[in-house]
């Protein structure tokens, strides 16, 4: 289902008023995604797939007050499954299925948080890690050890700001107490989600992350690594990645840049050799409707989009953007 990421996706919202799925169609989306706890996602997941489009769910970060999901990562991936079962095997709108085609993760803060140390990587001057509640840097390019260092100040006392660690051809100087674990966050959700597809817990189906814009110390790599035969999890595609091109505000971000960093992050390769960094083809920016006014998704060159959300777009929105769709 390839195509589903080739073309554009708008995501619909907790109390908005029903999409105009003929209109969506007729101006060339390919799908739409609801929140599961909306009591009348299936129905207008049956009704969009009768209007031609793909449907699917789209979850919110755990740690939003209407998100409805557990914060534990594996109670997370749990509530995803449980998700899609509330779903599956149900019909809606003119008798037809209300199963999601699509899953889109929207992981934010809870997947926020920079990996801990590994041995024997290389590590560049900007690079970070986690260890002993605090986090660490370095300023110049090297190797960590074969031997993990004592994260602790001198003589095992307190750890300080600015205090160093010798490492390998490298020293990590403290900056300041971590504020976020979300990169082991990421790694147990994807492993524990992983292990419920291959028992039968949901069927495999394309599914994407959405996380923030423009963030480092987000974990791409457990995501699409998932596709690798992992303990004998195997799935047939990876999880994408749809980041957020815009801020809290919804001001656009240029999408160029945010796909740029995630290519440039060099966390993915040293830590999952077997990813060997992000591919462009599997990033998906997530715009906002004000991006109609840049003209951005056309430089970017017509790849896949999502769009949040459904209630913030009129008809200039479905005109504007579609000068920018693939034929």
């Amino acid at each position: 289902m390839a195509t589903t990421y080739q073309r554009w996706c708008v995501q619909h919202v907790l109390g908005a008023a029903k999409p105009d799925f003929k209109a969506l169609k007729l101006a060339g989306y390919g799908a739409v995604t609801f929140m599961p706890q909306d009591s009348r996602a299936g129905q207008f997941i049956s009704e969009a797939k009768f209007h031609g489009l793909i449907a699917g769910i789209w979850t919110v970060d755990p740690g939003s007050s209407d998100s409805g999901m557990r914060g534990d990562p594996e109670g997370y991936a749990d509530d995803v499954i449980s998700a899609v079962h509330s779903l599956d095997n149900r019909t809606g709108y003119q008798g037809i299925p209300c199963d999601p085609q699509l899953l889109q993760l929207n992981i934010e803060f809870a997947g926020k948080g920079y990996p801990n140390w590994r041995a024997n990587t290389d590590v560049k001057a900007w690079h970070r890690c986690t260890e002993s509640g605090w986090e660490w840097q370095t300023f110049q390019d090297g190797k960590s050890g074969s031997t993990k260092p004592s994260f602790a100040g001198p003589a095992g006392s307190p750890i300080v700001q600015g205090g160093t660690v010798v490492d390998g051809t490298v020293v990590w100087h403290a900056l300041g107490r971590a504020q976020f674990d979300g990169w082991n966050w990421n790694e147990r959700m994807v492993k524990h989600l992983r292990r419920r597809v291959s028992d039968g817990g949901v069927p495999t189906r394309p599914a994407v992350v959405q996380p923030m814009g423009r963030q480092a110390d987000f974990n791409y790599g457990a995501y699409l690594k998932s596709r690798s035969n992992a303990g004998g999890i195997q799935l047939t595609e990876p999880i994408r990645v749809s980041p957020q091109c815009y801020d809290g505000s919804m001001v656009p971000i240029d999408p160029r840049v945010c796909v740029d960093e995630i290519v440039a992050n060099g966390y993915v390769a040293s830590h999952y050799p077997e990813v060997g960094g992000v591919r462009r083809a599997f990033i998906h920016p997530s715009l906002a409707p004000a991006h109609s006014d840049w003209y951005v998704p056309r430089l970017y060159g017509g790849r896949g989009y999502t769009l949040f959300r459904s209630d913030y777009m009129d008809a200039n929105d479905l005109t504007a953007y579609r000068s920018f769709m693939l034929p």
